[in-house]
C-alpha cells in the first residue's frame, strides 16, 4: 500500500503484512513525523485496478521505517553545487592561464604581470640573502638538512620581522621539500649537533614570529631553516623572502 506522511505530505510504499487492524505507527524518514498507518477499506464492487508493480512508481516515493525500526540513511544531498564549485575554479584556472600565455598581447595583463615581477625584483633588492650555505647533520641520531644564511634590511623602514621560505630541488630541479624561517632565528651547527632531537623538532614547527627583534634599515640577521625528513634526492636549495611587515 501507498502512505502519504500527514506533515510533509512524502509519499512511502509499505508492505500490507505490517499493518495491524489496529494500526501501526510509523515515522517519516524525512520530515521525522510519527503517526498511525490503518489497513486499507476493502475496495467496492467495480472495475478491478491493475495490482501495483514491484518498482517505485513514484519520483519521491522512498522506504518508509517504523518507529521502533532503524532509520534509513537521508538522500545524498550537495552533489550539484560540489560540482558546480568545481567547474568554476576549473574555469578560473583556464582563465588565469590563458591571461599568462597571452599576456604580451593585452596591454592590461601585460602590465599586471609585469608589476608583480617588479614587486619580487623589489623585495629580493631591498632584502637581499647572503653567505647562504647548506648541508645535511646527524642529530641525535637523525638525519636532517640545514639551510642557514644572512637577510638584510635595505629598505627605509624598519621590518618586525622578514620571513623566508626554503626548498629543497632534486637532481632536475623539482620541489621535493619546502621549509620556513625568520630573519635573527638562528642555531649554530654546534648547538645543532648536541641538541636533542624532539627540542630540534619543535623549533623546527615552530612558524610564528612571535620573539623575534625588528630588523632596522641597514642591519642584517642570521637565520636558519631545518628539514626535519629530507629526501635522499635532495642536491640543491633555494630560499626565498616572502613577508617584511613593516613595524
Amino acid at each position: 500500500m501507498i502512505v502519504k506522511c500527514e506533515a510533509c505530505g512524502t509519499r512511502y510504499r509499505l508492505e500490507d503484512s505490517r499493518v495491524k487492524p489496529e494500526g501501526v505507527k510509523v515515522r517519516c524518514s524525512r520530515c521525522g513525523h510519527v503517526f498511525t498507518v490503518f489497513p486499507e477499506a476493502p475496495p467496492v464492487e467495480g472495475p478491478r485496478e491493475e495490482p501495483l508493480p514491484d518498482e517505485e512508481i513514484f519520483g519521491d516515493v522512498s522506504s518508509l521505517a517504523p518507529e521502533e525500526g532503524v532509520a534509513l540513511p537521508e538522500e545524498r544531498k550537495g552533489l550539484p553545487k560540489l560540482a558546480l564549485v568545481l567547474l568554476i575554479v576549473m574555469l578560473a584556472l583556464l582563465a588565469v592561464a590563458l591571461l599568462f600565455i597571452n599576456r604580451e598581447r593585452i596591454p592590461f595583463v601585460r602590465g599586471l604581470f609585469g608589476k608583480v615581477a617588479q614587486m619580487m625584483e623589489a623585495k629580493e633588492r631591498l632584502f637581499p640573502l647572503s653567505q647562504l650555505k647548506g648541508y645535511r647533520l646527524v642529530v641525535d641520531g637523525t638525519e636532517v638538512f640545514v639551510i642557514e644564511g644572512r637577510v638584510s634590511n635595505q629598505s627605509r623602514e624598519p621590518c618586525r620581522y622578514v620571513k623566508l621560505r626554503g626548498r629543497l630541488l632534486d637532481a632536475r630541479g623539482r620541489r621535493v621539500a619546502e621549509g620556513v624561517g625568520f630573519s635573527g632565528r638562528h642555531i649554530p651547527r654546534k648547538r645543532l649537533q648536541g641538541m636533542d632531537f624532539p627540542l630540534l623538532k619543535d623549533l623546527a614547527r615552530n612558524q610564528s614570529p612571535s620573539g623575534l627583534a625588528p630588523l632596522a634599515p641597514g642591519d642584517s640577521a642570521s637565520f636558519t631553516i631545518v628539514f626535519l625528513s629530507p629526501p635522499k634526492g635532495a642536491t640543491d636549495f633555494q630560499v626565498e623572502v616572502v613577508e617584511t611587515p613593516v613595524l
